[in-house]
C-alpha cells in the first residue's frame, strides 16, 4: 500500500507559546539549539493543568484531513522524568509516558500508556490546537513532528519554518561567556560581562549538573 499523503510539519515548541513555568535551555546537540522543559519543582503527576502557564501551546493547519501521528524529539533521563501530558483540540488529554529512557535525543511517537498503543488523530482540514503540559521534570523536548505520512523521524528532523533561536536577544548573544580554568578541579569562575542571579550548568546531553541562586546580582 503507497501512502500518497503529503503533510510534515516540523515545529520548535520554543517558538511557540511557552507558559511561564516552562524554561528554554540552550544545548548545542537541540535542534534550532534549543529545548524546552518544565522549570525545577513544576510537576503535574496526577493530572494536567489547563492553566496558560503550565502549557505550550502550538497552533497549525492541515490542508489534508486524515490521520496524523505526533512524534516528539526528547531526552528522559529517568523512569521518573519521562513522560508528558498531551491535548488535541478538544480531546481528552493523555498521558504520555514510558518514553525509553537515555543520555542521547531520540524520536518517539505519542502513545497512550505504552509503545502498543499510539495516538492517530483524525483531524480535519483546518486550524487544530495542540497543547503540551509537563508532568515530571528532569524530561526534555526538543521538536515536534505532525505527520499524515507514516514516517519515522530521524536525526535531527526537518527544518521548521519561522523559527529562529530565541531566548537571548542579539547584545546578549555577542557576549562573551569565559569560564576559567578548564578543566577545572571542581572551584572556577564565571566571567559574562553581565550581572546575574541565577547560575545553572548542564552536560551536552542536557543533564544538570550545578545551580545556583543568587540573592542579589552577581
Amino acid at each position: 500500500v503507497v501512502n500518497s499523503y503529503t503533510t510534515d510539519l516540523w515545529i520548535e515548541p520554543e517558538c511557540s507559546d511557552v507558559g511561564s513555568n516552562w524554561e528554554r535551555v540552550m544545548n548545542s546537540r537541540a535542534s534550532n539549539r534549543y529545548y524546552v522543559r518544565g522549570s525545577p519543582g513544576s510537576e503535574l503527576i496526577d493530572a494536567p493543568s489547563d492553566a496558560a502557564d503550565d502549557l505550550i501551546r502550538i497552533s497549525f493547519t492541515v490542508t489534508e484531513e486524515g490521520a496524523y501521528k505526533i512524534w516528539g524529539r526528547l531526552v528522559t533521563s529517568g523512569m521518573d522524568a519521562n513522560s508528558f501530558w498531551v491535548k488535541m483540540d478538544t480531546l481528552e488529554w493523555t498521558l504520555w509516558e514510558e518514553i525509553p529512557v537515555g543520555s542521547d535525543w531520540y524520536w518517539d511517537d505519542v502513545h497512550a500508556g505504552d509503545k502498543s498503543s499510539p495516538m492517530v488523530y483524525e483531524l480535519d482540514s483546518g486550524e487544530h490546537m495542540l497543547q503540551i503540559c509537563y508532568r515530571e521534570y528532569g524530561a526534555l523536548l526538543d521538536k515536534i513532528l505532525i505527520t499524515n505520512r507514516g514516517i519515522t523521524p530521524i536525526g535531527l528532523g526537518g527544518a521548521s519554518e519561522g523559527c529562529s533561536v530565541v531566548g537571548l536577544g542579539p547584545e546578549w548573544e555577542e557576549r562573551e561567556l569565559r569560564i576559567y580554568p578548564n578543566p577545572s578541579g571542581g572551584s572556577f569562575h564565571v566571567d559574562w560581562g553581565q550581572a546575574f542571579s541565577r547560575l545553572e550548568i548542564f552536560t551536552l546531553d542536557g543533564k544538570t549538573v550545578l545551580t545556583r541562586t543568587y540573592t542579589s546580582p552577581t
